[in-house]
């Protein structure tokens, strides 16, 4: 049976879960919890420039993703300046040897530069949100584009409707108050550029809001601070809308997080895939879970589904910026070196919990240990009855992730048979990949034939360690010999081996015909030509070097503005577009009759902080706040 006929069937819809990966641990992790692809940084020019890993790992973690057909994404999307573009070039032909499945990318120098035959991803910095420009994305040859995080439903189905390009959306995660790509905040106040993956996300500080004269609307607020984003419950909306490939954000969060969260959408798509005909996972292998995933047990600063339902009001976190966790008990009494609770949830030794005290700071408490309702804290905490205590760290769950990791088995099925002066052992595997070792016909018949036929039976049975499941054991022999179990466990590991090396093949073979079609779209005749939908491209287009220039003018582009790491003066240039309104957020937005619209504050707003004051202007008509430097 071919391997590409039955694994990649053309009318079959495979459903990606792509999963973030810090490092190769958390990436083999991301992959046996379920993941059908994880993306990974670069050594550099990656958007989380901490999270930066070397080629060799990355060649590492493309070998085990592929043996459970599963891809690796390298994430390159910095901007690029020109003394950087021949190390970036190299790197991803480095990348490329590697064995990665696609690059990352948002400096359109990659696609005007000679790169190695791989499929171009359009990271969501390159700010995609609009169809025009989703629409130019595909017909320059990309092969995907992953969606802005702020676009609803409907402009999810609007989108598929007139593209073909394999569309990609986050699903869970932090959530960036800037439209992606368009965030100069840091750049501006620290000289760090998001865009240079060098965020010191301004976002997450305190300000204060005032009118034009001073006055108060809210005072030492974290009033750019979102809320994380949660589709859980709409994975079969975005299903239907035709979504390629569903985005877990956190490549710099760790190993608890990466399985908690994979393992959860793992099973919400698999859910949704048995609800659903013509789809099925974009890999293979069975996750044999051994913990149950819980989100609220794992960093969060309360969920939402931001804009996926139109606009609402439970998208900030105003209060902190850290985590809360899980609500888990109510203060009851206060003592000198304890306090007692009405519990939630059971609290254990060594939790950390936080509640908000009366200026609404959140604080912290480490909990030394639990004695029934008695909590002895590191140091007791100016609490008060009736307080509201969060869990932000389950020390058991934490400690449960930690230490064990979801067995992903590819099912296989085990055939004995006979020759005449041999036999063979064959595997199949479900996708139908098959392989044989024969030996010689060397062993005497067994004189409890049913008992060496279960000896036989139990040995080649025994793939406990390697990523195969044996489904059924068929043994078809005239007499059964009497084999040595040192010699079936020899052939047991020796056609394991075999059949490893024939699945990285048979996948080596089809990334390399996926790799020339991207290779052919990115260089056919509308590619290289298609119109960009501007004539013009100002400061927040992104262009640092010369070779993004060069893209854009052979797309049409007539002006071009350099890109803001280059620019000098930031007066009254535009900091950050984002759909959170905090008009909104405080009831004096004019366009949805709330209730504080008439109060009498003077236009314009300002975000102010110990050594800024920045101006704010509203696109009311298309429900967007800017912030002005």
């Amino acid at each position: 049976m071919n391997h590409n006929q039955v694994r990649f069937s053309s009318d079959i819809k495979r459903l990606e879960l792509l999963a973030p990966a810090k490092n190769v641990e958390a990436g083999m992790a991301a992959i046996s919890c379920g993941a059908d692809a994880v993306y990974i940084g670069a050594p550099r020019f990656g958007a989380r420039q901490a999270a930066g890993n070397s080629v060799k790992d990355i060649e590492l973690l493309c070998n085990y993703a592929h043996l459970y057909n599963a891809k690796v994404y390298v994430a390159f999307n910095t901007l690029l300046f020109d003394s950087e573009i021949t190390e970036a070039v190299q790197l991803c032909y480095d990348l490329h040897a590697s064995g990665i499945d696609a690059l990352i990318i948002q400096d359109m120098a990659l696609m005007e530069a000679i790169l190695p035959p791989i499929p171009i991803h359009a990271s969501t910095q390159t700010d995609n949100l609009a169809l025009e420009k989703i629409l130019f994305l595909e017909k320059s040859g990309f092969s995907r584009v992953i969606l802005g995080r702020e676009l609803s439903l409907s402009e999810m189905i609007k989108i598929r409707e007139n593209t073909q390009v394999e569309l990609e959306a986050f699903i869970h995660g932090a959530l960036c108050v800037s439209h992606s790509g368009q965030c100069y905040l840091s750049h501006s106040s620290s000289g760090r550029s998001a865009n240079r993956g060098e965020c010191a996300q301004p976002c997450r500080l305190p300000y204060t809001l005032e009118d034009a004269e001073g006055k108060l609307i809210a005072e030492n607020k974290h009033l750019l601070s979102l809320k994380d984003l949660n589709l859980s419950a709409e994975i079969l909306e975005l299903i239907k809308a035709g979504i390629t490939s569903f985005k877990i954000e956190g490549r710099l969060k760790d190993l608890a997080y990466v399985k908690n969260v994979t393992s959860h959408y793992r099973k919400k798509i698999d859910e949704a895939i048995l609800q659903l005909d013509g789809y099925q996972k974009a890999s293979s292998g069975t996750v044999h879970f051994n913990f149950i995933p819980d989100l609220e047990k794992t960093f969060n600063r309360g969920y939402t589904d931001y804009f996926f339902h139109d606009r609402s009001k439970d998208i900030t976190a105003f209060d902190s910026p850290k985590s809360t966790g899980k609500p888990v008990a109510h203060v009851e009494t206060v003592r000198n070196q304890y306090f007692t609770i009405s519990a939630l949830e059971p609290i254990h030794n060594n939790d950390g919990l936080c509640y908000f005290d009366k200026r609404g700071n959140l604080q912290g408490i480490k909990v030394n240990r639990v004695e029934g309702e008695k909590v002895f804290p590191l140091t007791v905490p100016d609490l008060e009855k009736g307080q509201l205590l969060y869990r932000n760290h389950d020390h058991e769950f934490t400690q449960q992730l930690e230490s064990i990791t979801p067995n992903r088995k590819i099912e296989i099925t085990i055939l004995l048979t006979e020759e005449s002066n041999s036999y063979k052992l064959k595997i199949v595997d479900v996708e139908g990949i098959s392989v044989s070792l024969s030996f010689e016909k060397q062993y005497d018949e067994a004189r409890d034939s049913s008992k060496a036929l279960q000896t036989i039976k139990d040995q080649l049975d025994k793939f406990g360690q390697t990523i195969y499941h044996p489904t059924n054991i068929s043994i078809n022999l005239k007499a059964i010999p009497f084999i040595p179990i040192s010699k079936l466990n020899e052939l047991r590991r020796d056609i394991a081996d075999l059949l490893t090396q024939n699945r990285l093949s048979h996948y080596k073979e089809y990334q390399q015909k996926q790799h020339l079609a991207a290779d052919n779209n990115r260089h056919s005749l509308e590619a290289l030509s298609t119109p960009f939908p501007a004539k013009q491209i100002a400061f927040n287009g992104n262009v640092v070097n010369k070779l993004a220039a060069k893209f854009y003018e052979r797309h049409g582009v007539e002006l071009i503005e350099d890109g803001f790491e280059l620019i000098d003066d930031f007066t009254n240039k535009q900091l950050m577009a984002t759909h959170h309104c905090l008009k909104y957020s405080f009831g004096l937005c004019p366009n949805k009759q709330q209730a504080n619209q008439n109060q009498e504050f003077k236009s314009p707003l300002f975000l102010v902080t110990s050594k800024r004051r920045y101006r704010l202007a509203f696109d009311c008509k298309n429900c967007i706040m800017k912030l002005i430097y």
